[in-house]
């Protein structure tokens, strides 16, 4: 990833995550890079032959692009909104990498790292579990009540779109491109794994 305001890769993604148990409720669940996208995202974009939104990715020089090949040929993404992704990814890296002694993000010449820093809270530390628990399921409930706007079919937690996924994938199975479809075929061959029929 770019710092904002500049044209070169200094940064990861730097995701932040967090789970908090919202009473009967599926738990609340954030989990997103600090760049304007996953890298992941790109890479489906690429394999499935598609343009990606500007804004994602600037191309080596630091323009910006829909190319999404370009991110892999010199390119870098950016960071998620401007100036406050770009401070939350440095953040990121110092409690993350620093703190933790795991390493920032990849320099010329060294191998990546991956820091990892969890910060766990006990909710009886602080209060009555089951008084926080009907709240926090309340305050889910009443955000949820918003009438969604035009172009939404509802006002959705974060973790729900994640939770639909998984439900939809466990019924019907996991859908891929043929660009990863053809990579998982190379690399199973080159491994001498046996590849199942697809399509």
């Amino acid at each position: 990833v770019a710092p904002f305001g500049g044209a070169a890769r200094r940064l990861g993604t730097n995701p932040l995550a967090a789970a908090v148990p919202l009473g009967n409720r599926p738990p609340f669940v954030l989990d997103f890079a600090t760049s304007a996208v996953a890298e992941g995202k790109v890479r489906v974009a690429r394999n499935s032959g598609k343009e990606i939104p500007t804004g994602w990715v600037l191309d080596k020089e630091g323009n910006p692009t829909t190319n999404p090949a370009d991110l892999y040929e010199g390119g870098m993404l950016v960071p998620a909104a401007g100036h406050k992704g770009y401070a939350l990814a440095v953040l990121v890296d110092l409690l993350g990498g620093m703190l933790t002694g795991g390493g920032s993000a990849p320099q010329a010449g060294t191998m990546q790292s991956n820091g990892v820093l969890f910060i766990v809270l006990a909710v009886s530390a602080f209060r009555s579990p089951e008084e926080f628990n009907a709240e926090a399921e309340a305050m889910a409930d009443r955000i949820k009540s918003a009438p969604p706007a035009p172009g939404f079919g509802a006002v959705l937690l974060p973790g729900e779109p994640e939770q639909q996924t998984a439900a939809q994938r466990r019924a019907n199975g996991v859908p891929l491109d043929e660009g990863t479809w053809a990579q998982m075929v190379a690399e199973a061959t080159r491994l001498g794994v046996s590849v199942p029929l697809y399509g």
